[in-house]
């Protein structure tokens, strides 16, 4: 699986996550759960493959103060994210609600969790050895 694949699978099963678990992500006023799903999935999967901010598929050898770097800008950009989303689903009344900003924070930090778990714990495509003759 390519680190796009990885990437992609961690988005969803993040959004899916913060959708299902979290108490302050609420779908609800006759809103339609698929169509909230299906708008937080989209503006994930499009902002998240515009704006690339996570390491790459090989195992983090940065020092600690990059990966720091890495996920404390990884996490600001799933809180815009989801901050979009929210505004998103208020216009098209779809019924997605986040109840403030700490909802919105341990939202992005359930994505972003899951997203570095994919790239880290998923397997990867592995190097062709040479061919000897």
């Amino acid at each position: 699986m390519t680190d796009q694949g990885r990437r992609g699978l961690g988005v969803f099963a993040g959004v899916l996550l913060a959708m299902g678990l979290l108490p302050g992500v609420t779908v609800g006023d006759g809103g339609d759960v698929y169509l909230s799903a299906l708008l937080a999935l989209i503006a994930f999967g499009i902002l998240t493959k515009v704006i690339l901010i996570a390491p790459t598929s090989e195992k983090p050898a940065a020092p600690l103060q990059v990966l720091a770097f890495l996920a404390l800008g990884g996490l600001l950009q799933d809180v815009l994210i989801w901050l979009l989303v929210g505004q998103l689903a208020k216009q098209l009344d779809t019924g997605l609600h986040l109840e403030g900003y700490g909802t919105v924070i341990a939202a992005a930090a359930v994505v972003r969790a899951s997203i570095w778990a994919g790239l880290f714990l998923l397997p990867g495509r592995k190097l062709r050895e040479p061919v000897t003759d």
